[in-house]
């Protein structure tokens, strides 16, 4: 009766060690769901990261086509430098030609006019001149119109040449600095992706010790039902009815059954402890924030 007694809160530590196996399930499937979700943010985190390099593929193969559209400008209007400034050169000459023709006629106007003042008689004969000086006048003051025209109209092409390899700069600095920050985003994902696979790892790493562990003390369980097993036979044998004189022999292996209930007493104690200080350690080390 006493050997049954005795048997009694060991069955009860039997049901506290399924307990506690029941609980390590219960975490390695916390830590399965755990690594899911990691793993769903790391393909969430790729395609984010797949969709900036392509925006940035896109970005620097504008960048590119504009960067050598206006390379081409660039080289046009050196390659038209010299026959622009010859075409100028040229209109000034012919500008101050034509002031010059101009204040010549103004002053043989003038001098025809001083002259055919003092005489009336002179004015048939210098009639003819006066018509052909006026006729001539008329003739430059075409030709210096339509060159001013000219020079207006290559100035107005030069001021939207100008106008136009400004916004073409511009833009190409609107996108070289979209490349470069689309470049540092796609960094900063890459960085991210880094990091959440060296946390998936981690976590990878963490659910393969708790899955050890959790064979560890599956085998351990098995072990224990053994012993019980074991100790229900002996205990079956102790309570059965002495024969022949066996009553001290019954009691010498009473107290080995005994004994051996209280080392694994303490044996599934000791466990206990070790579960529940990795537990703590493990829960502190992963939701520690990480540098």
């Amino acid at each position: 009766m006493q050997g049954a007694q005795e048997f009694l809160p060991y069955c009860y530590e039997a049901k506290e060690g399924r307990r506690e196996e029941n609980s390590d399930s219960a975490y390695a499937a916390a830590l399965q769901d755990r690594l899911n979700k990691v793993r769903a943010e790391v393909e969430l985190q790729a395609k984010v990261a797949q969709s900036l390099k392509r925006e940035l593929d896109e970005v620097e193969s504008q960048a590119k086509q504009k960067h050598e559209e206006l390379r081409e400008l660039r080289h046009d209007w050196a390659k038209e430098q010299i026959s622009r400034e010859a075409l100028l050169r040229e209109t000034g000459e012919t500008e101050r030609s034509l002031a010059l023709k101009e204040r010549r006629c103004a002053e043989t106007l003038a001098k025809h006019v001083a002259a055919e003042l003092p005489g009336g008689a002179r004015k048939a004969r210098t009639g003819a001149e006066k018509s052909e000086t006026s006729r001539r006048l008329a003739s430059l003051e075409e030709k210096r119109v339509e060159l001013s025209a000219g020079l207006q109209e290559l100035t107005d092409a030069v001021r939207q040449e100008l106008g136009l390899i400004n916004q073409l700069t511009s833009r190409s600095e609107v996108l070289r600095r979209e490349a470069r920050a689309l470049r540092t985003g796609s960094e900063a994902a890459k960085e991210g992706e880094a990091r959440v696979w060296r946390k998936m790892e981690d976590v990878s790493a963490a659910e393969l010790a708790a899955l050890q562990r959790e064979q560890l003390l599956q085998r351990q369980s098995l072990d224990l039902k053994e012993h019980v097993r074991q100790l229900r036979g002996q205990l079956e044998a102790v309570q059965a009815p002495a024969v022949n004189g066996m009553d001290q022999v019954a009691f010498e292996l009473n107290k080995k059954l005994e004994a051996k209930v209280d080392f694994l007493r303490k044996d599934c104690a000791r466990f206990s402890k070790v579960g529940e200080w990795y537990s703590e350690w493990y829960s502190d080390w992963y939701w520690k924030p990480r540098g």
